[in-house]
């Protein structure tokens, strides 16, 4: 039987080893339920909404905060993953998962988010991450969430300057900046806006680049090029592969929230630990299949973030980071 499949015994008999049992039904009337076939608990079944480029770290994470709470895939848990390669699919992708009737769906970015909730308002789901929940009205509040979305909220309104920040002190000479920002995620406008706010204080002149498609990240050197951008910072997580080989291939310094952005070569991140934070999703899960409501459960925020400075592209660069940040940085990758 392929993992995640339940039969289920009606009132037709089943033949095992040749011999026809009566169907379960009938033996519990009769008093005559054997140990073995005493019907066992119901196993959650979740539905798990993503881009197919999420961050290998993220759903590492969210594995290892499965096993931490006892939850191990195929036996007392099934996943139904639901990667989309473009987000346009992920509507249909939720869909699939309401159709299922999954005990509840785990949305892993805010365009997930958004395509969950407008599937299903019964079906709870649980936010992996969104920038600003109650703007885009996903739910009303922090406090009291008050419908069938609850999880967390990577508060990316107020951390972005601070990004900005870190990334001038790094590079004093930084003149313009590049921000690459996706427009189908409502929640980074914001951000775009803190980021270009503060970049204008601290002397430097913001250019916002939209990123719709891996089409637009190949045309990134052509764009740093004639823009003359001394860095670019991003506010997306998908294609970091590719947003780093193109900030490489321009020869410039790039900054990122998550940390697996340096992983794969990126200069700079700053924001909260994604492999514990999505860990954290695992909480929501564990409360509402053991009967919690998503609208009882007060959205969470990190209160931690951790810079992490990749010293071999710094090297690559040919930049020399300021003792200043060195000393701010949780992680230095050799």
């Amino acid at each position: 039987m392929a993992s995640g499949q339940v039969v289920k015994l009606g009132r037709r008999r089943v033949l095992q080893g040749g011999v026809a049992l009566a169907s379960v039904g009938v033996l519990s009337a009769c008093g005559l339920l054997p140990a073995q076939l005493q019907p066992s608990a119901k196993v959650p079944r979740i539905g798990h909404l993503a881009r197919q480029d999420w961050p290998p770290a993220r759903r590492q994470g969210f594995t290892q905060g499965m096993l931490d709470r006892g939850y191990i895939e195929g036996e007392n848990i099934i996943v139904e993953w639901r990667w989309a390669e473009r987000t346009e699919q992920l509507d249909e992708l939720a869909a699939e998962l309401v159709q299922l009737n999954v005990d509840l769906i785990v949305a892993a970015s805010t365009v997930a988010i958004q395509a969950a909730k407008q599937a299903t308002s019964v079906i709870p789901i649980v936010m992996a991450a969104s920038g600003d929940p109650v703007g885009l009205g996903l739910v009303t509040s922090l406090a009291r969430p008050g419908g069938n979305v609850t999880g967390l909220s990577t508060l990316g309104v107020g951390v972005s300057a601070k990004r900005v920040e870190i990334f001038k002190e790094t590079i004093p000479g930084m003149s313009r900046l590049g921000i690459l920002w996706d427009p189908a995620s409502l929640d980074k406008e914001k951000d775009l806006h803190e980021s270009q706010s503060a970049a204008q204080r601290l002397g430097v002149q913001p250019f916002g680049l939209e990123i719709r498609d891996a089409h637009d990240v190949e045309r990134l050197p052509e764009v740093i090029a004639r823009e003359r951008l001394d860095a670019i910072m991003t506010l997306m997580d998908s294609h970091p592969v590719q947003v780093v080989e193109a900030a490489g291939q321009a020869g410039v310094p790039s900054m990122c929230e998550a940390r697996g952005f340096t992983m794969v070569g990126g200069l700079m991140s700053y924001g909260p630990n994604p492999f514990i934070w999505y860990g954290r999703a695992v909480e929501y899960i564990d409360k509402i299949v053991k009967g919690a409501k998503p609208a009882n459960l007060p959205v969470e925020q990190p209160t931690d973030f951790e810079l992490v400075i990749n010293m071999q592209t710094a090297q690559a660069l040919s930049l020399s980071i300021p003792p200043s940040i060195l000393a701010q940085a949780a992680e230095l990758l050799q």
